[in-house]
């Protein structure tokens, strides 16, 4: 669970990952159903994860609102010498999307926070736009805070990322 407080407001967001197995893939329209962001995430060694982002993204779609809010996220970044989809692929795709794109690694938690973070604002800020609630500028940077048990707690700073 993560907490955001903007503008005097108080956001609570909830996490699931779903890991995007087939057999999962009932269960996960039901989490779908509603969202208002999605970490859009794949494997950097293992290319079929990456063509398979488009089949999710469909997915999404389908099933959640039109303003929901999109961040592209290579995964395992600490294993560059295993690549097998570069960087400007994934940014690429990122940008034709109009979305926020990071490489992080669940690993060592790399970017894994500031991704996050990015997620968060963006679906702070389109919700407050939607409401009419929104008297500051949207700047993209919202203060976050992580309760103690939170597993983003450490986080190793920003060396590669994309925000559209």
């Amino acid at each position: 669970i993560i907490y955001q407080s903007v503008n005097d407001k108080n956001v609570r967001l909830h996490v699931w990952d779903t890991s995007g197995h087939e057999r999962f893939q009932n269960i996960t329209k039901s989490y779908f159903r509603g969202a208002h962001g999605f970490l859009l995430t794949y494997d950097i060694t293992n290319r079929e994860s990456f063509l398979n982002i488009t089949k999710w993204l469909e997915e999404a779609k389908n099933f959640s609102y039109d303003s929901t809010e999109y961040v592209l996220v290579g995964n395992c970044c600490d294993l560059e010498d295993d690549r097998q989809v570069s960087y400007e692929e994934g940014r690429e795709f990122a940008k034709s999307h109009n979305f926020a794109f990071f490489e992080v690694s669940a690993k060592t938690m790399e970017n894994v926070k500031a991704a996050v973070k990015t997620l968060a604002g963006k679906i702070l800020y389109s919700r407050l736009r939607k409401d009419g609630d929104l008297k500051i500028p949207n700047t993209g940077d919202c203060s976050i805070f992580l309760k103690k048990d939170s597993k983003l707690q450490k986080d190793e700073g920003s060396k590669k990322c994309f925000s559209s």
